[in-house]
Order: C-alpha cells, then sequence, then structure tokens
C-alpha cells in the first residue's frame, strides 16, 4: 500500500511538473506584437497578451503543485511504516 501510494505521488508529481514546465514555456514563447495601427491590432494584442499571462500563471501553479506533491510522496516513503518492519 506505501509503495502504490508514493508512486501515485510521484506519478501525479511528475506529470504537473512537465506540464507546468510546458505551459510556462508556451507563454514565454507566444508573440505577442501584432504589426499594424488598428483598434483591431490593438485588441488581438491584448488578447495573445492575456493567453500569454494564464500560460505563465497556471504553468507556475503548477509547478508549485508538482513541488507539493513530490514532498508529500518523500514524506510518506520516509515517515510511513513498512509493511514488513519487525514490531
Amino acid at each position: 500500500m506505501k509503495k502504490a501510494a508514493v508512486s501515485a505521488f510521484y506519478f501525479a508529481g511528475m506529470l504537473a511538473m512537465i506540464a507546468g514546465t510546458y505551459l510556462v514555456v508556451a507563454g514565454l514563447s507566444i508573440e505577442t506584437t501584432v504589426s499594424g495601427e488598428g483598434v483591431y491590432d490593438r485588441v488581438a494584442n491584448l488578447q495573445l497578451m492575456h493567453i500569454q499571462e494564464l500560460n505563465v500563471d497556471l504553468g507556475i501553479g503548477l509547478v508549485i503543485a508538482a513541488a507539493v506533491l513530490l514532498s508529500t510522496g518523500a514524506l510518506i516513503s520516509f515517515l510511513a511504516p513498512s509493511p514488513n518492519a519487525d514490531d
């Protein structure tokens, strides 16, 4: 049971770390400059900036969640008693 719990936390943590890193990189690589002087280009630029901000914020949140999941898995593996431990 302990091994399954630790594996689940490690798996979820690594999945969140990969997704968070991807979102941060995707958010920072979005080109937010739209050429032109019209109102529509300014609105499009603001929409791209909003999407960029959402990607970066969600990515940072997922990286923090990954750190919590990985540390929880480490705590379970170190603090939970082993099923084969002698009493």
